[in-house]
């Protein structure tokens, strides 16, 4: 039995049910049509991210989403490819014909659902359906009613005006990495499976995009590049991570991000394929380079800079600025020392009132 006829009647709700290692490579290659060969070793980020989707379907209560079949997703992924350029309403009549022989024809808010599912798995990007006045979470994308899911993604990938237009000339420091963002802005480092969460920073931790191995692969893909992400975004987008793990100009070589890969885990296969990225392509460190992520790197350079919280480690680490380093510490000793005077006066006071 191929690996295809293998995976048509999978549930995609049935997480306990692990795909074998062809039937990877076969969803991959029905998935993004890549031009070359997939290497499951270093794609491991994107199997984690499938499975989660799979738990998440498995927990639904809606019987229809629960009982959808990898076949019947790859039938919307094509759907959703064909008919980038049409109305979001063409796109789920178009999706609801190509289903038309199942068994029990599924409602219309599970088919947006499904819909949703297959736009996160085949683009990496959350999308939500909505009305224009509608309230949607920074991290998702207004698919409004009348819109294209072409000019819905296109939109995401442009510059705002404000800064294709602005004199922006600042130059990224060598301390905006991942190491030196911990130790030195108290700044926390967290990965993200979605590009709509890329250098989003929330509740004191900054979000770079993970999924840089499954973007090479979608950077392959005829289907992807042609009418949805493009390969210059694509790109784009993995140097603006890879920017966060500057090598040897600042003196930090690749060991030193290995045992911060460490601190938070066995560093992964698809993290040492960063670290060789870095190497053979450093990012430029100009915000001026950078089109679609901008206003996002300008805005955490800004927030690295100015984070209130403070301790003494970061107090200690953080020499950015070094006459205000030498500042905080000159008060830190005077305060302490004054402390520790006023307690030997107190001491010494006490013994002399209880001495016979």
């Amino acid at each position: 039995m191929s690996n295809q006829m293998a995976m048509e009647s999978v549930l995609f709700s049935d997480s306990t049910r692990q795909l074998t290692d062809p039937e990877k490579r076969q969803w991959l290659a029905d998935l993004w049509k890549p031009t070359k060969k997939s290497s499951l070793t270093v794609l491991s980020s994107y199997f984690e991210l499938l499975h989660q989707e799979r738990v998440r379907v498995a927990q639904s209560c809606d019987f229809n989403y629960y009982n959808i079949t990898f076949k019947e997703l790859l039938i919307i992924r094509d759907v959703i490819c064909s008919t980038c350029n049409q109305s979001r309403i063409e796109l789920c009549d178009a999706v609801a014909l190509a289903l038309a022989t199942r068994p029990l024809p599924l409602p219309k808010e599970t088919l947006r659902d499904a819909i949703k599912l297959v736009i996160r798995l085949l683009l990496l990007t959350r999308v939500e359906f909505c009305d224009s006045d509608e309230y949607v979470l920074p991290n998702q994308l207004k698919f409004l009613e009348h819109e294209n899911l072409h000019n819905t993604i296109r939109k995401f990938q442009n510059t705002p005006a404000l800064y294709q237009d602005s004199n922006l000339r600042d130059d990224i420091p060598l301390w905006f990495n991942v190491i030196d963002l911990e130790k030195k802005a108290g700044l926390r480092i967290g990965w993200t499976e979605y590009i709509t969460d890329h250098l989003a920073i929330r509740n004191g931790t900054l979000y770079l995009f993970g999924n840089l191995e499954a973007l090479k692969y979608m950077k392959e893909s005829d289907s992807i590049t042609g009418n949805l992400l493009t390969k210059r975004f694509i790109h784009e987008t993995m140097r603006s991570v890879w920017l966060f793990f500057p090598l040897n100009d600042y003196g930090l070589m690749e060991h030193d991000y290995f045992e911060w890969f460490d601190s938070r885990g066995q560093c992964t296969p698809d993290e040492e394929s960063l670290l060789g990225d870095c190497r053979r392509e450093p990012s430029p460190r100009t915000l001026t380079e950078y089109g679609a992520w901008r206003h996002q790197l300008a805005y955490a350079l800004e927030v690295s800079k100015n984070q209130p919280s403070w301790s003494l480690r970061r107090c200690w680490y953080d020499d950015r600025d070094q006459a205000l380093w030498w500042t905080r510490w000159s008060l830190i000793m005077a305060v302490s020392l004054s402390v520790i005077f006023g307690l030997i006066q107190s001491i010494t006071g006490i013994i002399q009132v209880v001495r016979p």
